[in-house]
């Protein structure tokens, strides 16, 4: 029997995206601060720096149930945004993002991280993506590309304040959840794209596994 990966991370973390100017109705541009604070509990579970992009509401980070993207499988097995955000201006669905990381690189228990952007009101949705450490290729992302509206459809800034739980971590199948410390980004794994093809689907994350001696030390 697995373990779920919420008893090690009851909540995985909080985002806001709100204006740091007071907002005119009708807005062309507007600076937006992205604020991520992790409400994971101590010496639990982190996060990669935090990929962020700001779109018409036509990039679509991944579907359930089809295979990722390889922008995708590069951020949930090594944490490395560069390939998504290759993706993201390839769709032409918009012209801005950025990651955002933590003090120390990685957003750890109780870490705020902020980052700011300037958009225009035409990049009316959010969306964002990390990797789950430690893990093989767990990730978090919004599947949805219209979930998390900031502009309204005349332009006026809504901004967004969500959380994302433990219950929403996704296993992108991309590689075995062995969970050993050289398969392991940030932790062991020296070379990237070093585990085990799973050559599966995105779906809900299954859990840690009982047993797997690295994992259980870093959470213990």
């Amino acid at each position: 029997m697995k373990h779920s990966i919420i008893k090690s991370l009851k909540i995985v973390t909080m985002v806001t995206v709100t204006s740091t100017l007071a907002m005119a109705s009708r807005a062309t541009a507007a600076t937006l601060k992205v604020t991520i604070e992790s409400l994971a509990p101590e010496n639990g579970t982190l996060l990669t720096p935090v990929w962020v992009g700001f779109h018409n509401g036509l990039f679509d980070i991944y579907d359930r149930g089809e295979a990722a993207s390889p922008g995708l499988e590069r951020i949930a097995e090594d944490g490395n945004a560069a390939v998504l955000s290759q993706e993201f201006f390839a769709s032409g669905a918009g012209s801005v993002d950025g990651v955002i990381p933590g003090p120390n690189g990685p957003v750890a228990s109780g870490d705020i991280a902020q980052a700011t952007f300037t958009v225009d009101s035409t990049s009316r949705y959010f969306s964002y993506a990390a990797m789950i450490l430690p893990s093989n290729d767990a990730f978090i992302a919004n599947g949805n590309p219209l979930a998390f509206e900031i502009f309204d459809e005349e332009g006026n800034f809504t901004g967004a304040d969500f959380t994302v739980l433990g219950s929403q971590v996704l296993d992108a199948g991309t590689e075995v959840n062995d969970e050993q410390q050289t398969t392991t980004a940030f932790f062991g794994q020296t070379i990237p794209d070093t585990g085990t093809p799973e050559n599966g689907v995105v779906t809900l994350h299954p859990g840690f596994i009982p047993g797997a001696c690295f994992i259980q030390k870093h959470l213990k």
